[in-house]
């Protein structure tokens, strides 16, 4: 045996022995990094919030995540009295997937977090409350936008929230806002409750069209026109004119029909037209 093999066998053992540790720890550390819908506390705090006494409890709310989820109690005896005499309140930043949000409840409620959540983000663009849309009114965007909590919203269209613009006239509020990016209105009539939440997110909808055919259906002359359909599907939804100038022209002097197979988040549907008629898809995938 030469002298190289002979430092090479002890060496390739060394190696060798160093990668079965490696693989022994690396499982743990690959599944922690894997995991989906992780949930990490940033910062959590209880007290007379925002700017009273408080104290910081980031430690213990921590450490009561289980299976990327979060259910605590907002009470003293989970985190001691920091403000007597104050209803006090818990507000826990965190992240889910990286995606920053935060919630707050009040003193002797339950503050859940679930790591497949959706993150709500809902931003308060204008509000108005009066004689709408074009008569006496209030701007009351700074009052409703605090009132949001937790990427939620519940507010009374009273004269006692929002003072009386207009004696007399029953008042509308109006209140514009984006959820999640998308703009979106809503307007109820005084006395009544707006509320906005996770009901309003916009749906993440999947349209894909399987197959389209136009023309002498079913058994005739036709082509297929799938590609040019599915290139025509436009925000989760279609809408095509079942024609000739679209499509060409497969069976002279045939009243033809544009079939169009599709399935919608998984479910396959169809539909049919017939010549000079048109196809639509909803976004609701009807």
């Amino acid at each position: 045996m030469t002298l190289l093999a002979r430092m090479w066998k002890p060496a390739a053992l060394a190696l060798a022995f160093c990668l079965l540790l490696g693989l022994a720890s690396a499982p743990g550390r690959a599944a922690d990094a894997a995991k989906p819908n992780s949930l990490v506390i940033v910062k959590a705090e209880y007290g007379d919030l925002p700017s009273g006494d408080k104290v910081d409890v980031t430690k213990k709310v921590a450490e009561m995540v289980k299976d990327n989820a979060l259910t605590v109690d907002a009470t003293n005896d989970n985190f001691t009295d920091p403000a007597e005499g104050i209803v006090k309140k818990l507000r826990v930043d965190c992240t889910i997937n990286g995606v920053a949000q935060s919630k707050t409840v009040d003193e002797n409620e339950t503050l859940t977090i679930k790591a497949n959540e959706t993150p709500i983000t809902l931003v308060i663009v204008k509000a108005e409350y009066g004689d709408l849309p074009s008569g006496d009114k209030v701007d009351v965007t700074k009052k409703v936008a605090e009132m949001v909590k937790d990427g939620a919203l519940s507010v009374e269209a009273t004269n006692d929230n929002f003072t009386d613009p207009a004696e007399g006239i029953v008042k509308k509020l109006q209140v514009d806002f984006t959820i999640n990016g998308k703009a979106l209105s809503k307007t109820v009539d005084e006395d009544a409750t707006l509320t906005i939440g996770a009901s309003d997110l916009p749906v993440a909808s999947k349209l894909v069209v399987v197959k389209a055919e136009y023309g002498d259906l079913p058994s005739g002359d036709k082509i297929d026109v799938t590609k040019k359909v599915a290139e025509m599907i436009k925000d989760g939804a279609l809408s095509v004119e079942a024609t000739n100038d679209n499509f060409t022209d497969p069976a002279v002097g045939i009243v033809k029909k544009l079939q169009v197979d599709y399935t919608f988040n998984g479910a396959a549907k169809s539909k049919t037209v017939d010549e000079d008629e048109t196809l639509t898809i909803s976004a609701a995938g009807d």
